[in-house]
């Protein structure tokens, strides 16, 4: 889903998330001009293009050492505690308690 993440909790910036089962791998989502080619579904009707963008990616098993709740209660901020010398900290901030 869309979540705010960043390095520090000063600056944020909202991504696409996706976790699976042993990599959390975060996207931009480029929306393509209308002019651009047009692909068609498997019933012919014109499907929406979008690209996505890598932005990272984190190994669970490799890279993950804690994952720990921080902020104030109403910030829904978790924190990822890396092995990643480049990326000690990893912040996700949620929306509410259930996203």
């Amino acid at each position: 889903g869309t979540l705010r993440v960043g390095k520090d909790k000063v600056s944020w910036q909202e991504l696409e998330c996706y976790l699976f089962a042993e990599m959390l791998i975060c996207v931009k989502e480029k929306k393509l001009p209308p002019q651009a080619v047009t692909q068609w579904d498997d019933d012919g009707a014109p499907r929406k293009t979008t690209r996505c963008t890598l932005k990272g990616s984190i190994l669970i098993k490799k890279h993950l050492n804690e994952v720990s709740e921080t902020g104030t209660i109403d910030e829904n901020v978790l924190t990822l505690s890396l092995s990643v010398a480049e990326l000690p900290q990893f912040h996700l901030r949620f929306d509410n308690r259930n996203q």
